[in-house]
């Protein structure tokens, strides 16, 4: 199977979507279960809560800053290259 430039710009485009979208929904989740989230972990691990926004937040950033460097700045790479 050969793969051409406009086969990988779909491919990214897709993966940047999905990426971004999965993003926006695990923030929605997040807005609405944290104080779920903070029984759960305070529970089951004694995890304080404040510990707890802290790894979800920097889980997050690290999620956007993956999903720009393996997805968005390829696609738009391959945008320029036509």
């Amino acid at each position: 199977m050969e793969f051409n430039v406009e086969d990988c710009t779909r491919f990214f485009m897709w993966a940047s979507i999905i990426s971004i979208g999965m993003l926006w929904a695990t923030v929605i989740l997040w807005r609405f279960l944290r104080p779920m989230a903070h029984r759960i972990h305070g529970g089951l691990f004694g995890v304080e809560p404040k510990n707890v926004d802290i790894t979800a937040y920097a889980f997050l950033g690290l999620w956007k800053i993956l999903t720009a460097i393996f997805f968005i700045i390829p696609w738009l790479a391959l945008l320029v290259m036509g």
